[in-house]
């Protein structure tokens, strides 16, 4: 059996009973999912992702991680896009060989604005270069992108399943996309 981290920011936390990693698990009942989402996590969180493993890890090894992370850190760490992406690559290095997980790698959602310096702005291009980064980086063995940017693309108008803040996806439509991507890929 499956048993998945979901580790993210407020996006991944959502704090209810329909946010993404839940949804997930409605998709897949096989699954134990731990939903490791927090407010305003940036991947300079090392330290803090052992400490969830390491508590997840109370119920079972944790074969999957799926990070939904870095939109935070344009606006707290006032990271380049490159900068994040390597985070990333190190979390799902660390994952893989630290912790024998596979680690799956989400791309940024399209959102219309990070808060930056008390206000909002508009991180298109910001997060594209991102995205991009994510998508072309070399993953290691055990290590996977799910392109959710893609996804909402595809499916929804990010502009009418956003909060007003152009950051959440506030819609049980848009969250119910991450979900799904997820579960097409994670086994």
């Amino acid at each position: 059996m499956s048993r998945v981290c979901c580790y993210g920011d407020s996006q991944t936390a959502w704090y209810g009973p329909t946010d993404w990693p839940s949804l997930l698990g409605a998709l897949k009942p096989g699954m134990q999912i731990l939903n490791a989402g927090l407010a305003g996590r940036t991947t300079d969180c090392m330290a803090n992702f052992d400490g969830t493993m390491i508590y997840g890890s109370g119920g079972g090894t944790i074969t999957d991680v799926v990070f939904l992370l870095g939109i935070n850190d344009l606006s707290v760490l006032n990271s380049t896009p490159t900068q994040t992406v390597t985070r990333l690559k190190a979390l799902a290095d660390w994952t893989t060989g630290h912790w024998n997980a596979r680690a799956w790698v989400c791309t940024l959602l399209p959102c219309t604005a990070i808060p930056f310096g008390g206000g909002y702005m508009a991180p298109w291009s910001w997060s594209q270069q991102v995205n991009h980064g994510i998508l072309a980086a070399s993953w290691g063995t055990n290590q996977a992108v799910i392109d959710v940017r893609d996804e909402y693309a595809r499916k929804l108008r990010w502009d009418s399943s956003a909060s007003t803040d152009g950051l959440h996806p506030t819609a049980q439509a848009a969250r119910q996309v991450i979900a799904e991507a997820v579960a097409a890929v994670v086994p």
